[in-house]
């Protein structure tokens, strides 16, 4: 295998890695939204749309999990300490961004529905092109038994680009409130996939700082047994 197959392999896990996630994170959801219908949660006190908001939230956490465990188990409890930094980061992200958005457009409804469905559409492309990439490489193998897993995760990412386009992007989803709900549950889902490209990406840097380390201590070593000793030539 020539070095830039193995480049473009290595592209290709990380976007496994992070649509897993999402795709993991939106299974949870349902699953939780069910858990908590059933049990009557939330009470009297919470707000129904904050407590979906926070369902959704806790769906990517367990969604992130999962794909990592999938994908990066090998990397042991600092792997967990880097994700759980991930998904902290991802979720300080998140919340600045819809803190933002709600002041932006605070005192202008035009403005809001623009950048609401705006964010949406974002999010649409951003499932694409994981759709994409997904289907691609399932075609450039040509593997000749089917891989059901890539076949599963390709199917889950089309529902999702669908559920995107027909529900999240009609009509009356530019009215301003309508379109605030959808896209802060948008942003609240995709916190767990984005939690998991930031850790991924901090692990693979951790990972070749040590390398580097241990590359630049091997070459001294290697340098000091070289040197002639001064001591042996002293007349």
């Amino acid at each position: 295998m020539t070095v830039p197959n193995r480049r473009r392999r290595r592209f290709y896990d990380h976007l496994v890695l992070v649509a897993d996630a999402l795709v993991l994170s939106v299974v949870a959801g349902a699953v939780f939204i069910i858990i908590k219908d059933v049990i009557a949660v939330p009470a009297a006190w919470i707000d129904p749309t904050y407590a979906f908001l926070i369902t959704m939230a806790l769906s990517s956490v367990a969604g992130a999990a999962g794909s990592w465990m999938i994908h990066r188990r090998a990397s042991g409890v600092r792997g967990l300490i880097v994700l759980a930094a991930g998904l902290a980061m991802s979720v300080i992200v998140v919340f600045m961004a819809e803190v933002a958005m709600l002041r932006v457009t605070a005192d202008s409804p035009g403005t809001a529905a623009a950048l609401f469905a705006g964010a949406q559409l974002l999010g649409l492309l951003l499932v694409m092109g994981l759709l994409l990439a997904s289907t691609v490489d399932l075609a450039r193998r040509g593997r000749r038994r089917l891989d059901l897993v890539a076949v599963t995760r390709i199917a889950a990412l089309a529902a999702l680009v669908a559920v995107v386009a027909l529900r999240f992007l009609p009509v009356d989803a530019l009215q301003p409130a309508t379109a605030r709900v959808y896209a802060f549950l948008g942003l609240a889902t995709v916190s767990g996939a984005l939690g998991v490209g930031l850790a991924n990406w901090a692990l693979i840097v951790l990972g070749r700082r040590a390398a580097r380390r241990v590359t630049d201590a091997s070459e001294l070593t290697e340098d000091r047994r070289k040197r002639p000793d001064r001591r042996r030539n002293t007349p």
